[in-house]
């Protein structure tokens, strides 16, 4: 992994997210999707939401990974999944409260916190493949 994939990765790896949501709320619609307006403001909330949970869990899980040896791109995927599921949950929680709005902990549901699996896997499959996380282990991990 060179330091440029990474920041490369880095920079790509999140889009996927309001892309993802674009893509779904097209689907749904039949094409005919009135978000025209909102993309703007899909791309800054689910944007900034994606590039802080790669910050603050993606980033450190990817070192964390490569410190032991365990950095390929089913574990980083498999550790998206959980990530992706914080994350969503934090911004279920957050978001009301810059909107002013109470927080209903009780609508965060398994449909949240699947779509946020869904999204952090795929966040962290195009990190590893444009960073350059390989896919198998060459060498067995050293177990300590």
């Amino acid at each position: 992994m060179s330091p440029i994939r990474v920041i490369v990765g880095f920079l790509l790896a999140p889009l996927v997210v309001p892309i993802a949501i674009l893509v779904r709320d097209e689907i749904k619609a039949g094409g005919a999707s009135s978000y025209q307006s909102e993309i703007a403001w899909i791309f800054v909330f689910a944007g900034v939401t994606s590039y802080l949970g790669l910050l603050i869990l993606g980033l450190p899980l990817t070192y964390i990974l490569k410190r032991f040896g365990r950095l390929v791109l089913l574990s980083l995927i498999l550790g998206g999944i959980v990530a992706g599921g914080v994350t969503m949950v934090a911004f279920a929680i957050c978001f009301p409260l810059l909107l002013g709005s109470p927080v209903r902990i009780e609508d965060i549901d398994a449909q949240w916190l699947a779509a946020g699996a869904g999204l952090g896997a795929t966040t962290a499959a195009v990190f590893g493949l444009i960073a350059g996380v390989p896919v198998a282990s060459k060498t067995p991990p050293i177990d300590e």
